[in-house]
């Protein structure tokens, strides 16, 4: 029987095919291995951050959300530049009354910043387009924005369920008496306050400092002139003197003359 070298070969490379795949295999089995190990061992901090960039990006969303329903198209430019300057500008008065915490009245200054910190400015220009024609206008809106923010309710379920929002209402409005309510006209009132307030005392500051320099002034005044009346007194006692002393020299001259006379 006779040698077949072409077949030999070809079991040869066949063989070592097959273990190629095998070794390959194993490699691919174990690298997969590996990374699913490495996965169940993600310290506690990375998931956490893992989380806090999950819910930071569903934040985003929100907001894109209601920027997404201010510029569909539906709106005026006109309104929307409305609107974002009317919430603007009360953000902004909350701003400056909770810039520096009042000691008249710590209760209203920690309503103020409780306020100022729940205000969502998109979502606050989104229902004030949205609900203007349904109130009757934008400050109206506005001022049930912040109540539903104080009664801890969501003003957006107007939109859906009107029923179900003014029952929510209802059964909470009694946990806020009348006169506490913190609407946007209260929130102008004790901003142009504030404001007055500074305006006052800023100018209380200048006038002490006139006040001052003009005390400075007549304390200067004044003792520039006692300087000077020594200075004058000084000069006219020391001119008296000297017709003193001549008059002495005359007198003493006199007697001289006269003793002079006599002896003789």
């Amino acid at each position: 029987m006779k040698f077949n070298k072409s077949k030999f070969f070809m079991k040869v490379i066949s063989i070592v095919v097959m273990m190629a795949i095998v070794i390959t295999t194993c490699i691919f089995q174990i690298v997969n291995l590996r990374k699913s190990q490495a996965k169940e061992n993600i310290p506690k901090a990375s998931q956490v951050s893992e989380d806090n960039n999950r819910n930071n990006f569903s934040k985003k969303l929100d907001v894109d959300k209601y920027s997404k329903d201010i510029y569909s198209g539906q709106f005026k430019v006109d309104d929307i530049k409305e609107t974002k300057s009317i919430v603007e500008n009360l953000i902004n008065e909350l701003k400056q009354i909770i810039m520096e915490r009042s000691k008249d009245n710590l209760a209203l200054y920690d309503e103020y910043v409780l306020l100022q910190n729940k205000i969502e400015e998109n979502k606050a220009v989104c229902l004030l387009l949205k609900l203007k024609d349904k109130f009757g206008g934008y400050e109206i809106v506005l001022d049930e924005y912040l109540l539903s923010i104080q009664l801890n309710i969501d003003l957006e379920k107007y939109l859906t369920n009107e029923d179900d929002y003014k029952k929510e209402k209802d059964e909470n409005i009694n946990k806020i008496k009348n006169g506490e309510i913190i609407t946007s006209s209260k929130i102008e009132q004790v901003y142009l306050e504030k404001v007055q307030q500074e305006t006052n005392n800023t100018k209380n500051s200048d006038k002490n400092v006139e006040d001052k320099s003009m005390n400075n002034g007549l304390s200067n005044d004044m003792n520039n002139n006692k300087s000077k009346n020594e200075k004058f007194n000084n000069t006219n006692d020391s001119k008296v003197q000297h017709p003193t002393e001549d008059a002495m020299r005359e007198i003493d001259d006199i007697n001289s003359r006269s003793l002079n006379v006599e002896g003789r």
